[in-house]
């Protein structure tokens, strides 16, 4: 059952990946504005949970706390994803799965073998290969966006994980999770004054076809949270982060279907023959090593 939410999660995940890299390659490319439009929306979509779900849980805070992180992984993200390619940006999640892992073993009693540390090393090797040939920033740089991404929405996915194990409900998780984000969203960028001006010209000026691919982001970035949150619940976090690290290839296939039908709304995605190739070899190395984390022996 875990691999269905696993791969629902992955599927809805890269449909986001595609229209948020349309949001910031033809509309807006201000995080903090992004992120205060994203929040809004996120806030919203909460509204009716208090009168359907008993919210009351020891654990808010942490929940909470770890939304928050997440809102801060959520700045970073989008400006990856300004300088990178769509599917490239979907190495951090690769990240991610290491640390998930090593978490799990450290905290929760999950497992770790030599044949996941082979794995960790073979993601990693990867991720180096894939930003060597696309580099729209210095290798370093591009290497170290990807790590910190990645370990910090691993930070904010555990204490998902950490209070599912505690047998916490899982609406109840869903909701306090996603306040967290929401409310991160909405408050921090009120600090800038520079965030506030533009985001007073964005409302104002934005075509409605900005706010539609808004609108389609949230609506499947909820579902995307829905299905890994449920997929944390009733599987090993290793094991429900693998699944998920399919999601550079539906990226490419998605940005692929998008170039046949000759669209004018495309995300930043080079599709080369060499391109494709390379990235695709990437992957492969990549999900080979996470086949090997959730290998025991």
């Amino acid at each position: 059952m875990w691999l269905l939410f696993s791969l629902l999660s992955a599927s809805a995940f890269a449909v986001v990946n595609i229209l948020d890299s349309i949001i910031v390659q033809r509309y807006e490319k201000h995080p903090l504005v992004i992120m205060w439009l994203f929040g809004v929306l996120r806030l919203l979509m909460l509204l009716p949970f208090p009168f359907f779900v008993d919210l009351r849980t020891d654990y808010a805070w942490m929940l909470m706390g770890s939304g928050l992180i997440l809102g801060a992984a959520l700045v970073l993200y989008l400006y990856v994803l300004d300088h990178m390619d769509a599917s490239v940006t979907q190495s951090a999640w690769a990240i991610e799965s290491v640390i998930l892992s090593l978490l799990g073993f450290a905290f929760l009693a999950e497992s770790w073998s030599g044949w996941q540390t082979t794995g960790a090393l073979l993601i990693l090797t990867a991720v180096f290969a894939l930003s060597y040939w696309h580099r729209h920033v210095s290798i370093a740089r591009t290497v170290g966006l990807l790590l910190l991404l990645g370990a910090v929405t691993a930070a904010a996915e555990f204490g998902v994980k950490v209070a599912l194990s505690r047998d916490t409900a899982y609406p109840v998780v869903l909701f306090w999770f996603l306040f967290g984000t929401g409310s991160a969203s909405v408050i921090l960028p009120l600090f800038r004054r520079d965030a506030r001006a533009r985001l007073r010209r964005t409302i104002s000026s934005a075509p409605p076809a900005f706010f539609a691919f808004l609108g389609c982001s949230i609506g499947m970035s909820f579902l995307g949270f829905a299905a890994a949150v449920k997929a944390f619940q009733v599987g090993m976090l290793s094991l429900a982060t693998i699944a998920s690290n399919i999601q550079p290839f539906l990226v490419i296939f998605f940005a692929w279907i998008l170039a046949q039908t000759k669209a004018t709304q495309l995300p930043k995605e080079l599709l080369s023959p060499q391109s494709v190739i390379v990235k695709l070899a990437c992957f492969a190395l990549a999900f080979t090593g996470l086949a090997l984390l959730v290998t025991n022996t």
